[in-house]
């Protein structure tokens, strides 16, 4: 059972996803193919330690990022920050598939 404020959370993040999607429908005139949230978190102690087997403390928090997207049949991106509803053109290599190549993580050495 959900307390009165994790209600109002839910309540709140629903009407930011349904702004969300609001605002992607009347920018790109159709329905996004994906939508995601990433809650949020904070670290007191440990920032940038725990991939080097350090101490971490953090605690979940109230905000979170949603996400929306779709294809296009282009290498273009369009990039658009639902709080300014400014666009950020980019693009994407024209050989790029997704999902074919895996980032090469490298050792984090600090001197």
């Amino acid at each position: 059972m959900n307390t009165p404020a994790e209600n109002e959370d839910n309540m709140v993040n629903q009407a930011v996803h349904d702004e969300l999607l609001k605002k992607f429908r009347v920018h790109f005139g159709r329905e996004p193919e994906v939508v995601a949230y990433a809650p949020g978190r904070i670290e007191v102690l440990g920032n940038h330690t725990d991939y080097n087997e350090g101490y971490v403390f953090s605690a979940a928090i109230n905000y979170g990022t949603f996400f929306a997207a779709a294809s296009c049949s282009t290498s273009a991106c369009r990039l658009v920050a639902g709080d300014l509803m400014k666009e950020k053109p980019a693009a994407f290599p024209q050989d790029w598939e997704p999902g074919l190549r895996r980032p090469q993580w490298r050792p984090l050495w600090l001197p």
